[in-house]
């Protein structure tokens, strides 16, 4: 949007303005209408306090069929782009299915908001307007009701998949699972907009419990950790980079406070249609490509199999072409037969770390610091390989110590070398 510009002429140059625009006074206005054309629906007044979603397929009139409900991620290049912002339309024809795209009210507030969760402001109760928009439907369709999302747009489809009524599914990757883990620059900026505290509030190293302190005020879900399992979603199926720092963040602990299981390598479940798979999928935090999204939501919205039956058949395939054995494992409940498979060795220049195990397995990586007088002097970086390490600082330090994490993070074994 140019300076010149109002923003209704900016969002009338948007491609999504193509489609017909509904205004509605409020949900129930919405549910009572006899006709709702597919197209763009405003739900509600002001920019802050308004829901708005784009349709297809006329989802709300959906009996036995499945929906796709589609929450978007993080906006790219924000400050450039005029809201709203529906994603998924693309993926939802190539399923052949109805779909609800909607747009996340919160970024709507600042063109530096590049990501809110669909977690509300101080003027906003989004989880209270989510929820009611789409209970009815949830109650219709019950697990044909798919919540769809990666990253921010993750949190919000498993956040609506606790929340909602009548068990939906879930379908997401990469999620993340608590707000005020994610990155803190983009943490304060939302923070900072949508509620009344400031960035000097927000500046310590408490900034994460000052956070969750003022989002707990305004009746924020902040985290699912705390959600009950009993009340989570009827079939969910949790795509997660293997390699991706979410993993350690977000799906580990939501992994273990929702009582998940191990079933095989890279694959936990609580049940046979409540399942996460972790899998080298794409590097980091990459979402999984359009094709294998349009792939996987096919199998699982055309296939009378469960969730762990699918993940099953797709590993099996070797779907992602990944090598299993480097998958994250906790492999610290086996620290005494890893310990002594591994050798610590010091000649004087060089330290080296040998095992007849795998490179890599279990995701297990090993680290080495030089200590002088308990402080850390130099430090070889995380390690996925057996090998060497030379440090170029030796001289100043009393101590090597070596230590072995399993790919959940904890410790397998640590050893020190007296220099």
């Amino acid at each position: 949007m140019t300076s010149n510009q109002t923003l209704d002429e900016a969002r009338l140059q948007q491609p999504v303005f193509r489609h017909p625009e509904t205004r509605w006074a409020d949900v129930e206005a919405f549910h009572a209408a006899s006709v709702r054309e597919d197209g763009i629906h405003v739900i509600g007044s002001g920019a802050a306090r308004q829901i708005e979603i784009l349709t297809g397929g006329s989802p709300f009139e959906s009996i036995d069929e499945p929906v796709l409900v589609i929450f978007s991620g993080a906006i790219s290049d924000r400050e450039t782009k005029t809201p709203p912002f529906f994603s998924g339309s693309g993926l939802a024809a190539s399923t052949g299915h109805a779909f609800i795209a909607i747009s996340d009210p919160g970024i709507e507030l600042s063109g530096q908001i590049a990501i809110a969760w669909y977690a509300g402001s101080a003027h906003h109760d989004t989880r209270s307007a989510l929820i009611e928009l789409l209970s009815p439907l949830s109650v219709r369709l019950g697990t044909d009701l798919w919540l769809v999302g990666g990253s921010a747009g993750g949190f919000s489809a498993l956040a609506m998949g606790h929340a909602l009524p009548g068990g939906p599914s879930v379908f997401t990757w990469n999620p993340q699972t608590d707000i005020l883990e994610y990155s803190r620059r983009f943490v304060v900026d939302y923070l900072t907009t949508a509620f009344p505290v400031s960035a000097q509030e927000l500046g310590g190293p408490d900034y994460k419990d000052v956070g969750r302190e003022v989002l707990r005020r305004h009746g924020v879900v902040s985290s699912h950790l705390d959600s009950l399992p009993s009340q989570g979603p009827g079939r969910l199926f949790y795509l997660q980079n293997a390699t991706d720092v979410h993993f350690l963040d977000h799906c580990r602990p939501y992994l273990r406070s929702q009582g998940y299981t191990r079933y095989d390598r890279g694959v936990w479940r609580r049940d046979r249609d409540k399942v996460i798979w972790i899998a080298d999928v794409a590097p980091g935090h990459t979402p999984p490509s359009r094709d294998q999204l349009v792939y996987l939501l096919h199998r699982l919205t055309h296939s009378a199999d469960d969730v762990l039956t699918t993940v099953r058949h797709l590993d099996a395939a070797d779907y992602f072409r990944d090598d299993p054995v480097r998958r994250p494992e906790p492999l610290a409940v086996v620290a005494e037969e890893i310990s002594r498979r591994v050798t610590v060795d010091w000649d004087g220049a060089e330290l080296h770390v040998q095992s007849d195990l795998p490179d890599g397995v279990g995701h297990l990586t090993w680290t080495a610091e030089l200590v002088s007088n308990g402080r850390p002097v130099e430090a070889s970086g995380p390690q996925t390989a057996w090998g060497s390490w030379a440090p170029s600082s030796r001289a100043k330090a009393d101590e090597l110590v070596v230590e072995l994490l399993d790919g959940f993070g904890d410790e397998v074994l640590t050893r020190r070398v007296a220099l």
